[in-house]
């Protein structure tokens, strides 16, 4: 039986900026019967997380060329040039680390544009997340509403739901309900969502 795994914006940024072998794993090599979705909304907070970031980057690299050209104006410094070096290395080193940041940004985008389900909020979605403001923040409740509604419409399917964000969807008592109520089973860690999807590819299809 066909496995929905679905994801949001946290894994897609895992990935990107490297910080979970598990997610790479997951990601490149998923378990037989696996199928990624996630609601559109999720690839615009990325890209819109992203900016944010790539912002950031040229800021810091502003800051890092200002100090070395006042650092190049030094006269009084013995080991002014050894310094000034490691600064033109520092700077170098933020660039190649935020581009191999921006490749895996990218691979991973076109992966889950290509791979995954990705749906689109509609008034069904809206009106539940309007109704029923199981978690404060906004973006997420309505990702949160995604979800619950996409599992809702497909009820033979095993279904799991894969989040860093252990606050909102899985100590939260009401998101946790409905994920339950909608058949999805929540994992906070994409090792503990791995070890269960490769259980899950040995177990039988239910009656």
């Amino acid at each position: 039986m066909q496995v929905i795994l679905y994801i949001e914006t946290n894994f897609l940024m895992s990935f990107a900026t490297g910080r979970d072998r598990a997610t790479e794993q997951l990601l490149i090599s998923p378990p037989g019967g696996v199928k990624f979705v996630l609601p559109a909304i999720c690839i615009m907070e990325a890209f819109s997380r992203f900016e944010r970031d790539r912002s950031a980057h040229k800021e810091r690299i502003a800051d890092l060329s200002g100090q070395i050209h006042e650092f190049k104006r030094g006269v009084v410094w013995a080991d002014r040039p050894t310094r000034v070096d490691r600064l033109v290395q520092a700077r170098t080193e933020v660039e190649v680390m935020f581009g191999q940041y921006e490749k895996r940004f990218v691979e991973a985008v076109r992966f889950l544009g290509t791979a995954a389900g990705i749906f689109t909020l509609d008034y069904a979605i809206i009106g539940d997340a309007l109704s029923n403001r199981r978690i404060h923040a906004t973006a997420d409740n309505l990702i949160l509403s995604s979800i619950v509604w996409h599992a809702l419409n497909l009820p033979s399917d095993r279904k799991a739901f894969l989040s860093e964000n252990y606050r909102d969807f899985g100590a939260n008592p009401e998101a946790k309900s409905a994920l339950e109520g909608a058949g999805v089973k929540y994992f906070r860690s994409a090792r503990s969502c791995l070890d269960w999807l490769n259980w899950s590819a040995t177990q039988p299809d239910p009656a």
